[in-house]
């Protein structure tokens, strides 16, 4: 048997007819689903492993098999076993206040104006002669601004898919600064 390491993520090696006697295989007779085989593999890259010091532990190793008339050569590639995870992180919370008329929603932009809203982001829709302000932050609506926007109207937190529903669906009369740009002149 000959062990050769190509480059660091390569291996070549060589097992000759005498070493597939030893190990009681052909090379026709190899195959990679067999328990037998696989421990075999893994005892030979072990040796592999020791002999050119590259490290195999948590790393996929794919192996291909290339008989030839005096035995056969094993081609392992050596890559990274970790795999990439990526998580969906939640940027925003939303809170929505829905208003019965223009008075209502109006008077609750002029109250919210008189706060600092500085880092919050409201938009206003209409749709079917109701208006709604959806709030988007990331961090969460101060109990303030809740409590003005129950005076005037119905507020409560909801989703992204309902905050998408309504951004896609609802007329848009102004988009992210709605407290600052119209509470500002009211």
């Amino acid at each position: 048997m000959f062990i050769e390491q190509l480059d660091r993520t390569r291996l070549l090696i060589t097992l000759e007819n005498e070493d597939l006697s030893v190990f009681e295989l052909t090379p026709k007779s190899i195959d990679f689903e067999k328990k037998k085989t696989k421990r075999l593999f893994k005892q030979i890259l072990g040796l592999a492993a020791v002999k050119t010091g590259i490290p195999l532990r948590d790393k996929t190793i794919s192996v291909e098999l290339l008989p030839y008339e005096g035995g056969c050569f094993l081609l392992a590639t050596i890559k990274n076993k970790k795999r990439k995870i990526y998580k969906i992180k939640k940027n925003h919370s939303y809170f929505l206040a829905s208003f019965d008329s223009a008075d209502a929603v109006l008077d609750a932009l002029k109250e919210l104006h008189r706060k600092d809203n500085s880092e919050f982001r409201c938009s206003l829709y209409s749709n079917g002669g109701k208006y709604f302000l959806l709030f988007r932050s990331i961090r969460k609506l101060p109990d303030s601004f809740r409590i003005i926007l129950s005076e005037y109207g119905t507020a409560a937190a909801c989703g992204s898919l309902a905050a998408s529903h309504i951004e896609e669906n609802f007329t848009l009369l102004h988009r992210d600064s709605a407290i600052s740009v119209i509470g500002s002149v009211l």
